[in-house]
């Protein structure tokens, strides 16, 4: 399932043109060790005989564990029903969807609003408008959610530990 089952936020989850929001939250896993909460991800070692699931979380790509930790997840992140189209013709009869012809594969779309008013506007505030180009672009430090990535863009972006969760 691609990345998707790593994102336990919605923002960061539809940041990603591979995977969507899905709703309700799971209640139950095909593998015995899988935690719905976590997207059927299993705790990791460090936290086996500690933590039970209901006090790990999935947080920016990372599962963290602890005695105060509750998940409140009001979703899923999933692989976008976009990827069910196989070919350039279904993918863009689909609205929502859009055709990465480098990865001859469809996508779901991100950041991809006509207008600046729709742009600025968007659910997920992951977009912003460039008036230069007249397009509609992901923020450079508001779209990332992994604080790897966060440091190592050229935007001059910083991880921020003093929200929870953290945000770039």
């Amino acid at each position: 399932n691609y990345q998707c089952a790593t994102w336990g936020f919605k923002d960061e989850c539809h940041a990603d043109p591979m995977c969507e929001w899905k709703t309700p939250v799971l209640t139950s896993c095909a593998s015995a060790t899988g935690c719905p909460k976590l997207n059927c991800q299993g705790i990791p070692q460090q936290y086996k005989g500690l933590y039970g699931c209901d006090k790990c979380k999935l947080q920016r790509a990372t599962i963290v564990c602890g005695a105060n930790v509750m998940s409140s997840m009001s979703g899923t992140c999933a692989e976008t029903h976009c990827a069910s189209c196989c070919d350039e013709a279904c993918c863009t009869a689909d609205v929502a969807c859009s055709w990465d012809a480098t990865a001859a594969a469809c996508v779901r779309k991100v950041c991809e609003h006509t207008t600046q008013v729709a742009c600025e506007a968007d659910p997920d505030l992951l977009c912003q408008w460039d008036a230069v180009q007249g397009q509609c672009d992901p923020k450079p430090c508001g779209s990332i959610f992994v604080k790897e990535r966060c440091l190592n863009t050229t935007a001059n972006c910083q991880w921020d530990t003093s929200l929870d969760p953290p945000v770039c």
